[in-house]
């Protein structure tokens, strides 16, 4: 299983893989370092801090997946769980240029979507994928085209012309 960590803003925070409830592989994006780094550090060292009183939950404890979401709850963070089945999508999605509330609207969904239906959104998450790739390289292209064309008119601007 993964879980899915964003701030409350909804801004991607990082995953934490995990296998029978225990964590596998924590991996934080560069806002997620910034915002819950130290706290994930010291999950590493003393588990997951939850309740009041605090109590800590181990890495390889088989809750160690429920403590997360407690964790992020007490934290204000969202944390989405995804089945393995929903991975390949999550892959996809999270290379789509979106905006933060976006993409977490469509993980959330991702995560109530029956198995029966994902090849349908990795169909559809494919078809998204290229159509940003094609739209990239039209824009480079557009950009080296204009890049030119402004060259040239600069050039003409300060450059006095050669009689001959």
């Amino acid at each position: 299983m993964i879980q899915i960590l964003f701030s409350a803003d909804r801004n991607f925070l990082g995953e934490v893989l995990t296998a029978r409830g225990a964590m596998e592989r924590l991996t934080l994006s560069q806002e997620g370092e910034e915002r819950i780094g130290a706290d994930c550090q010291r999950w590493l060292l003393r588990g997951v801090p939850i309740g009041d009183p605090v109590a800590y939950v181990q890495l390889r404890q088989p809750v160690f997946c429920d403590a997360v979401e407690q964790w992020s709850r007490e934290n204000n963070c969202a944390c989405i769980r995804l089945d393995p089945a929903h991975l390949a999508c999550w892959e996809l999605l999270a290379k789509l240029p979106l905006q933060p509330s976006e993409r977490f609207a469509f993980l959330f969904a991702l995560s109530r979507t029956a198995e029966a239906l994902l090849p349908l959104w990795r169909h559809t998450l494919k078809e998204a994928d290229v159509l940003v790739q094609h739209t990239r390289r039209e824009n480079e292209q557009t950009i080296s085209h204009l890049q030119k064309r402004l060259a040239n008119q600069l050039s003409r601007s300060f450059v006095p012309p050669i009689k001959l």
